[in-house]
């Protein structure tokens, strides 16, 4: 019995210990996420906005030969 309350007891503190960074890498990983999430969605609406543009007609420069 004293050495399953010894294990116990030890496995507590070095739960204790390592719960905050635990948390710290969830909520990291939360953000990753959603910086992701946000990147892909200016992405699509880029390329939306991209495909329903219409292309501007080439200028010719002072110097550029007429054909």
């Amino acid at each position: 019995m004293n050495t399953f309350l010894g294990l116990l007891a030890a496995s507590a503190l070095i739960l204790l210990i390592a719960l905050p960074a635990l948390i710290g890498f969830g909520i990291e990983l939360r953000i990753s996420r959603q910086i992701r999430a946000a990147r892909a969605a200016e992405r699509r609406r880029e390329e939306r906005s991209a495909a329903t543009r219409v292309p501007a007609e080439p200028t010719r420069g002072a110097f550029s030969p007429v054909v």
